[in-house]
Formats: structure tokens, sequence, C-alpha cells
């Protein structure tokens, strides 16, 4: 099977001061490969004249308005936020702040009102497992605690998530991790809270990744985890899905295009060893991502090896 280069990155141009997009609804599509790949209506995408900052770069910023907003005694968004087990820190201001909203009362409003609405009040814990049991069980995220710079590694094994099944869990368990993975992250050293993803893509058929997949995943990220990515890894990635990924990638920002990565295997990649699995080049098991945040809800950081290794296997019962 050929296979994206690893030296293949993300071009963005840095001159590009806007993000272009698709029409997120598409009425037709082609069949390439095992993918259904839509097209826009219109024949050409649609832009977003709102420009974007480029650059990776990481500045503080001043936090004195989104605490104030916050605090306002006018508004509730404070303590929705903390009922439904964000982290309100230093870390979560300057990362809403450097994300250079026109409308920041607007996006942290609607911000707020989402977590009550999907994740609702558990205590400050988060979402419920009841709701993604299934998917859970599946094996489809692995939590596998943090590398040497405090940064949290997610891997995501696309292979064992079939959309027909959990598609409408997908959301929970983004939120249900990535929840986890800040309170993980030791700020000490990552002082934004950021988080390591690897999506792995071997095996990958039209039932596991589809341009409805990206676009749930990256609408999460963009809309309620802003800044909290600090690299995502797309890996062993089939040719046909540099075709799909061309089309996905008109939903993502230029912010976080500059963040994503395809390569065959991260073994080089500065990830530490401790936590990659072995299959990537590293020296850990993959760890259950039900025990990891159990772990993490106790206040713990050091996620241990799993005693089992169910989830370590390659499932062959995805491949159709």
């Amino acid at each position: 099977m050929s296979h994206i280069p690893c030296s293949h990155k993300i071009s963005v141009d840095d001159h590009d001061e806007t993000a272009s997009c698709l029409s997120p609804k598409a009425a037709l599509s082609i069949r390439i490969g095992p993918f259904d790949v839509p097209i826009s209506p219109a024949g050409t995408p649609q832009r977003d004249a709102s420009p974007r900052r480029s650059g990776r770069e990481f500045r503080w910023s001043e936090p004195v308005d989104v605490w104030a907003i916050l605090r306002d005694s006018s508004s509730s968004i404070l303590v929705a936020l903390q009922r439904s087990g964000e982290i309100v820190d230093r870390s979560f201001v300057n990362r809403w702040a450097d994300k250079r909203s026109s409308d920041l009362v607007a996006e942290l409003k609607a911000h707020a009102a989402w977590r009550s609405s999907f994740v609702g009040d558990n205590g400050g814990y988060g979402i419920r497992e009841g709701r993604i049991n299934e998917i859970l069980n599946a094996g489809v995220v692995h939590f596998q605690g943090n590398t040497a710079s405090g940064r949290p590694l997610l891997v995501f094994s696309a292979s064992r998530y079939d959309a027909a099944k959990f598609s409408a869990q997908l959301p929970a368990l983004l939120v249900y991790a990535m929840d986890a993975a800040l309170k993980c992250a030791d700020e000490s050293i990552n002082c934004k809270r950021q988080v390591v993803w690897l999506f792995d893509l071997h095996r990958v058929s039209r039932k596991n990744c589809s341009i409805e997949f990206l676009e749930s995943v990256f609408d999460i990220f963009q809309k309620h985890y802003p800044e909290c990515l600090d690299r995502l890894y797309f890996v062993n990635a089939p040719w046909v899905f540099s075709t799909v990924w061309s089309i996905a990638s008109a939903f993502v920002d230029v912010r976080t295009r500059e963040k994503i990565v395809f390569c065959r295997s991260i073994g080089l990649v500065e990830v530490s060893a401790e936590v990659l699995p072995e299959v990537y080049g590293g020296r850990a098991k993959f760890r259950n991502l039900r025990r990891a945040v159990a772990l993490v809800r106790q206040g713990k950081r050091a996620i241990p090896d799993d005693d089992d290794d169910d989830d370590d296997d390659d499932d062959d019962d995805d491949d159709d």
C-alpha cells in the first residue's frame, strides 16, 4: 500500500491571510478509491474573508479582558464552565485570548452554553462514561500520558472507528479525552496545556474515515479547544487520503493546519519513547483511555502500562 511520505507536511502560504472553507453540506460526491468525496454544489469553494493570523509563535496575551468576561456578575459563563468540568485557569484564559476573536464575549457565551447543554453538570468531572461505553469498549482512543515536554499524547486508531456505530458518540469521546488530557498536562513546562494527537490511518476505509468524520473532529478542536493542539500527526495514511484531506482541510483554519504533519512513523519525531507505543517506534504499550481518565480524575499524571494487552493488537475485522 502506498503512503504519504514522512517528509510531506501540510503547506500553508504565510502570505495568505484568509482561510477557505467548503459549504458544510455538499449535495454531490464522487468515489475516489474507498472514499466518498463531496463536491461543492456550486463547483467552487466558498471563501471566508475573515482574517486569520499566521505563524506558530506563542505570545502571552493580556488576560484581563477574558477574566472580566468570565467574572461578569451578569453572566453565568464561569459557573457553567466549571460545573461542566472545564479547567478555567491562566492557560484557559490565554488560549482564548490568543484566539484573537472579533467577538470573544459571544464566543465564550456560546461555548459555555454548549458545555452546559452537551457536557452537562457531572460534579465537575465532565462527560459521563455511560454516554460513550460502546466506543470506549472498542478501543478507538488511547491515552498515553505526558511526553517529556508535559504534553499529553492521545492515539486515535481510525480502523477501530465505525462511523455507522459510533458517529453519534464521537464528539463526546473527543471531549472526554480532551478534558482529561488538559487536566493531565504539566502546566509548569507546558504553559498552555497543549496536547499531541496521533491519528493512525492504517487500513482505513470509507466506513472509518470520511469528510464528515474529519469535519466533526476539527469542529470540536477549533470551536471548543482553541490553541490546545501542539501537534496532530496523521500516521500511515493511504495515498488516497491526500485527496480526501485536500478537501477536508478547507474546513480547518490556517493556524491549525500548520500543526498537522503526515508521516509513516513518528519514531524519529520528538515524542517521548516512554509514552509512544511500540508500533510507532516507542517503548510503551497502548494505554486504555477509560483507566487513564480514572487516574487523571484522581489527580494523577503518570499513566502506567495496562496489565492486559487487549487493546494492543490490530483488529482484522475492520478491513472490509
